[in-house]
This record gives structure tokens, sequence and C-alpha cells, in this order.
């Protein structure tokens, strides 16, 4: 087999078609021609063919990764999951989430510590959800338990959650102590605060059922 013509393509300059014995083969990357030192007149065997339609299988994935991480930040375990719901071989996925962390668009770490900011700053989340959540998208627990330490030095959750009770309370005027007790501990409990916290906003913002 010879290539016979390499030319790029009208609608997508990063893309060149190749041309196999007169007959149009397959398309690929511009990179991916250039890497491979692909040239007309060269003479290419089903290994080498099979070697450059795998490059570009790579050069895609890689592609569509960067594309997920430069829309937004992502953490591993979505971009893997990405990528299989795309069809991409694991070997592929491990690969390119390598190249992703080399290269270092991919990074758990930093990951977690803008999602943990975003939370407590717009949500006013606590720290149980904001771990909770984090777990549940595959941080691992080190990062989680690194990161989460940080804040808590310098975050004090007893202003956030007295300020969003201060603010529940006041669509509870109808309710007797005990129904602004149990709505007003599910309410701080789902956002994430800890038990510690939950009772003193509770003491602070509806003092004591005898009073």
């Amino acid at each position: 087999m010879v290539i016979t013509k390499i030319e790029l393509q009208k609608r997508n300059k990063d893309r060149a078609s190749i041309y196999i014995d007169e007959e149009f083969a397959f398309g690929l990357h511009v990179n991916v021609v250039y890497d491979l030192g692909l040239k007309k007149g060269m003479e290419i065997d089903e290994d080498f063919k099979s070697t450059i339609l795998a490059k570009e299988e790579t050069k895609q994935a890689h592609l569509y990764a960067l594309k997920l991480v430069n829309y937004r930040p992502r953490c591993q375990s979505e971009v893997r999951r990405k990528m299989a719901e795309k069809g991409y071989a694991p070997e592929i996925i491990d690969e390119t989430i390598d190249y992703l962390i080399n290269y270092n668009f991919l990074n758990d770490e930093e990951f977690t510590r803008l999602y943990i900011e975003s939370k407590i700053d717009i949500n006013k989340y606590g720290f149980n959800r904001i771990r909770y959540q984090l777990g549940g998208m595959g941080i691992a627990r080190d990062i989680i338990d690194r990161c989460i330490a940080e804040y808590s030095d310098t975050t004090d959750e007893y202003p956030m959650a007295l300020s969003q009770a201060e603010k529940k309370v006041s669509s509870m005027s109808g309710d007797d102590y005990r129904s602004r007790y149990r709505k007003l501990s599910g309410f701080l409990g789902r956002k994430g605060y800890s038990y510690d916290v939950i009772s003193k906003v509770l003491k602070e913002v509806l003092g004591d059922s005898n009073e």
C-alpha cells in the first residue's frame, strides 16, 4: 500500500484526507500526520495502518477531554465517565487522563479547592454536605480531608448557618416552637452544618422552649 495523496480538508484545516493507492482511506488530524511523518509516496503495511488509526483515536480522545476541561473545571472521575460514555476504550481513557494530569489540565486537588470555595460562597453549604458531594464525585478521601481542613481553619460555619437560619425562620411565624425547631434543624442539616453548629444556631434563633 502506498500513500498517494495527503490533502487538507476544506471545511477543517486541522484535518487531512489520506489517500492510499489513489483511493480515500481515512481522515487524520494534521498533528498525527506530522508526528508519524506521513508523506506522499510512503509505503505502509497493515500493521502501520493500525498504528496510524490508533494514533488518530488517541488524538481525538485528547481533543475531546480538553474540550471537557476547558468548558469548566472537572475531576478525574467525571472525565473518565464522559469518555466511557463516548465509547473510548479503557486504555485510551487511562492514557488521556495521564496526559491531562502531566500537562496540569486535570488536577483533583485544585478542583476540590474550587468546588469548596464555590459551595461556601454561593450555596452557603456546610462542610458535611460538601464532603459528601465530593465523595460522590469520586474525589479521593485524603484530598477531601486535606482541602476541607485548609478551609475549616479560616472559615467559621456559625455565621453562615446563623444568617441562613434567620432568613428561614422569618417564614415560620405561624408555627409553634417545636415545628420551627424541627423545620429549622432539618434545613440546616440538609445544608451540611455540623450538629454543634446547628445546636448553637437554634438556641440563638429560637431561644429556649420555655421562653
